[in-house]
């Protein structure tokens, strides 16, 4: 049965498929893959986890599921293979199949990675992918469908035996460290933006404003991330330039 991640998110419609005998459920790379998979600057990571919380649902309702994932579009930078391969892992993919984009669909090449760059890596996640590690875990967890999911991981590993090896790139290692970013935990999550206590002249109307910051760091690339969120007034400015300062000078 082919579906969309609409549908696979809708229970009603999956249980309805799991009553009546469905084997397994196919869909495409679409709504939150599409970007979620990419370069993940425009992803919605709640969109992604819902979808991923759904198909992990049909593999527990002993239904496999069978991803056709075309990699290469227009945002898919050297990182959307291991994005790609750490999806299916997450998400419990029983059957998934890697192809490259349809050239009417990346505008006869990517923009972010040449020719020779996709087809490295679609080698080298179909080498990842045709492990017998790989094939027995999405086999054995959890239950069911069992002889589905090592027939078409064998098929995987024959077809992958055939192909040249891929390699690891030092592009998709850098693209790695900086998706492997952790939230850093700060002291205090909030920065004032106007002056202590109210002075004994001040009116009634007035009130102590916040500035809210969230940062990741990355030490292995000497990597600092700040999203700031609020009003910002000059004290505000200086103090957030304070900040940086000490930050730049701790390397």
């Amino acid at each position: 049965m082919r579906l969309s991640i609409t549908s696979i998110q809708n229970k009603a419609v999956v249980d309805d498929a799991a009553r009546a005998g469905c084997v397994a459920i196919e869909f495409d790379r679409e709504g939150p893959l599409v970007d979620g998979l990419a370069t993940g600057l425009h992803a919605d990571r709640s969109s992604l986890d819902r979808a991923i919380g759904a198909l992990r649902r049909v593999r527990g309702l002993g239904v496999a599921t069978m991803a056709h994932l075309p990699l290469g579009l227009p945002d898919d930078d050297e990182g959307v293979f291991e994005r790609t391969l750490w999806f299916c892992r997450r998400a419990l993919i029983a059957v998934p199949v890697i192809v490259p984009a349809p050239l009417a669909q990346r505008g006869g090449v990517s923009s972010r990675m040449d020719t020779d760059s996709l087809e490295n890596g679609l080698y080298w996640a179909r080498r990842k992918l045709a492990r017998h590690r790989s094939i027995w875990r999405r086999a054995l967890w959890p239950g069911g469908v069992r002889d589905v999911a090592l027939a078409a991981g064998y098929r995987l590993r024959r077809d992958a035996a055939q192909q040249r090896r891929g390699r690891y790139t030092a592009r998709m290692r850098l693209l790695r460290r900086l998706n492997r970013t952790a939230r850093a935990k700060a002291r205090s999550q909030f920065l004032p933006t106007l002056g202590g206590d109210r002075a004994p002249h001040a009116g009634p109307a007035t009130r102590r404003a916040w500035l809210r910051t969230r940062a990741t760091g990355d030490a292995r690339v000497r990597a600092l991330f700040i999203r700031v969120a609020g009003a910002l007034d000059l004290r505000g400015a200086r103090r957030l330039l304070e900040r940086l300062g000490q930050a730049v000078q701790a390397g």
